[in-house]
């Protein structure tokens, strides 16, 4: 077969992939778009055909002008109908905190738009990444990890980040980071108040 042939078949099926790509994706979208705004439709619909609550017989001359129905309560729910759903957007009920947190092992990975990532808490106290590479600003991603070991399990912790969309799975080693890795620290993170 010719380049050009080869080339135009490579096109042809990058165009193809493009065009699945955004189909699905577009697909998806639209149909989060019309669940919210379905179910907010029905709610409005629910409070503007709610039937206005009858008030006392009406004494009041013609002269007087009509007192105004308290809705004070309606758009209370209302609003806090509102606060929910958007706190909730397509993230499924997440959460939201504003630094690292321990959960169960069985909620490590549970939301698919969150990346996972393994560490490794060596016994001189350095957190390392699955390539031995040394963790900095341990804190600001993991937060106090190491009072948490043996919550859940004796030898690893596992932590969302919702800030940077993470969930680690923390693992204690029992060696030192040269130990295990042959190398020297660079680095060496200490636990606070030690």
């Amino acid at each position: 077969m010719s380049k050009a042939l080869y080339f135009l078949t490579f096109a042809a099926g990058v165009g193809a992939g493009i065009a699945g790509t955004w189909k699905y994706f577009n697909d998806r979208y639209e149909r989060i778009a019309k669940e919210d705004s379905d179910s907010r439709r029905e709610l409005a619909s629910k409070f503007r055909d709610q039937p206005e609550k009858e008030s006392a017989p009406n004494d009041i001359s013609e002269e007087e002008p009509e007192q105004e129905v308290d809705r004070t309560e309606d758009i209370k729910e209302f609003a806090n109908w509102i606060k929910e759903k958007n706190e909730q957007g397509t993230s499924k009920g997440k959460p939201k905190h504003r630094g690292p947190y321990v959960i169960a092992p069985e909620d490590y990975g549970a939301f698919e738009d969150y990346d996972a990532a393994e560490l490794t808490f060596y016994k001189d106290g350095i957190l390392a990444d699955d390539e031995d590479d040394i963790v900095e600003d341990a804190d600001t991603k993991v937060g106090d990890f190491y009072n948490h070991f043996g919550e859940f399990e004796d030898d690893s912790v596992y932590i969302r980040n919702d800030i940077f969309c993470i969930d680690y799975e923390i693992l204690r080693d029992e060696r030192t980071y040269e130990e295990a890795t042959g190398d020297k620290p660079r680095l060496r993170w200490r636990k606070k108040n030690e």
